[in-house]
């Protein structure tokens, strides 16, 4: 899995309220492959989720799952550990999952989100049981900031996470 790094989590709270979608507890999967090609090969700490909540885009839980081009999960820690195969980008065959609570309604005019994103990708979120539709905004931070702050902590880190 790649390491990502985490939001606010008073920021977090704010999108707790339900969505647009009836299914709450059902895990939504974006492969690469899904993705324009310009968000393959990004390093998986510059991406950013965020959903529609009154009126702005609100930071919402997600992770990124590296897969091996065999298809294989990397995995950073335990038994099974073959980091080394990690390449810390978004390929095709990886992962992107969240919350299907988390996807708002679709967001009208102008997206504003803080730090100038390289891109926006609106992605679709159609229920195939209801018809039930939802949003989440995949947002490319412009390179690394040099700053990354774990929350709960005074610890800043001047280099990007593994």
């Amino acid at each position: 899995m790649a390491s990502v790094p985490a939001q606010d989590p008073s920021l977090l709270e704010a999108a707790a309220a339900p969505g647009p979608l009836r299914r709450l507890a059902d895990p939504v999967l974006v492969t690469g492959e899904m993705l324009p090609e310009d968000f393959l090969g990004v390093e998986s700490h510059r991406l950013r989720l965020y959903s529609h909540r009154d009126g702005a885009l609100v930071p919402i839980r997600f992770q990124v799952d590296e897969r091996t081009e065999e298809g294989d999960w990397v995995f950073a820690h335990g038994k099974r550990n073959n980091r080394y195969r990690s390449t810390g980008r978004l390929d095709g065959q990886d992962v992107i999952l969240f919350m299907a609570r988390d996807a708002g309604p679709e967001a009208a005019g102008t997206l504003d989100l803080p730090g100038e994103p390289e891109r926006i990708l609106p992605i679709e979120i159609a229920d195939p049981v209801d018809r039930g539709r939802g949003w989440v905004y995949l947002a490319l931070r412009r390179g690394f900031n040099g700053w990354c702050l774990r929350p709960g902590s005074a610890t800043a880190r001047t280099t990007p996470p593994a």
